[in-house]
């Protein structure tokens, strides 16, 4: 069995794992005695694991919103990767070991590929920022289209047979 396998059963059998000044500390429910002789006699694989996984530098704070949401919060378990914490919010307040909100380091670009911006540039075309519409429009615009394309659906064919 790995250390990781090790560690992950020990951890969900509902032991605590952790590295204190170099040694090794586990507590939990006594009938899970074996399983801490087990980890006991891995000490030095178990430490290097728990090192590895205290490793800030694995997990980097988040520096750009949620791929998938947006959201700019994000928290962790005391040895994990960062969570949205809109997507993915914690259990309990007991396994955020830290939060954070992301800083938007990226810069914001067109979207343009560089030699079509720098041609528009050329041209004098200003950047736009934003584009407003009322929803009204939008609305009326979406109806007419939906009313063409009925009418060319209910529009019958017609053949000419000599």
């Amino acid at each position: 069995m790995g250390r990781v396998d090790l560690l992950a059963r020990a951890r969900a059998a509902g032991l605590k794992v952790a590295e204190r000044d170099g040694r090794l500390w586990i507590s939990g429910p006594l009938h899970h005695e074996p399983l801490a002789l087990q980890l006991i006699k891995a000490k030095a694989v178990i430490l290097g694991a728990l090192r590895e996984e205290s490793d800030e530098s694995r997990f980097p704070v988040p520096t750009s919103p949620c791929r998938c949401c947006g959201a700019r919060e994000f928290w962790r378990r005391a040895h994990g990767h960062w969570l949205c914490r809109a997507c993915h919010p914690a259990p309990s307040r007991d396994v955020v070991a830290s939060q954070c909100e992301a800083e938007i380091l990226e810069e914001v670009g067109s979207g343009l590929p560089a030699g079509l911006e720098a041609l528009l540039h050329r041209h004098h075309w200003e950047p736009v920022a934003s584009v407003r519409r009322s929803v009204a429009m939008s609305v009326a615009r979406a109806k007419e289209a939906n009313d063409a394309n009925e009418a060319i659906v209910a529009t019958p064919v017609s053949t000419n047979v000599d």
